[in-house]
């Protein structure tokens, strides 16, 4: 079988990440709560509602998470 020359790599990068922070916000009605780390801020979805609901903003917080990256590009080797 022969590659297709036109068409471009595709692939998926998965990490998992750890951040120690606070809770600056918490929207209870979409599950996302807002994370101010020593060196980022991310807004996360939270699947449990019952977590959500406890959170609240000032609280520390450990929160691991998962960050997937797709798409296509140029690879490049060296």
């Amino acid at each position: 079988m022969q590659p297709d020359h036109g068409s471009k790599p595709a692939g998926t990068i998965t990490e998992k990440l750890k951040l120690y922070g606070k809770v600056e916000s918490v929207d209870r009605t979409t599950s996302h709560v807002t994370l101010r780390g020593p060196d980022k801020t991310v807004t996360l979805t939270v699947k449990d509602k019952v977590l959500v609901d406890k959170l609240k903003p000032g609280d520390g917080v450990i929160a691991t998470y998962i960050r997937v990256i797709t798409g296509k590009g140029k690879v490049t080797f060296q």
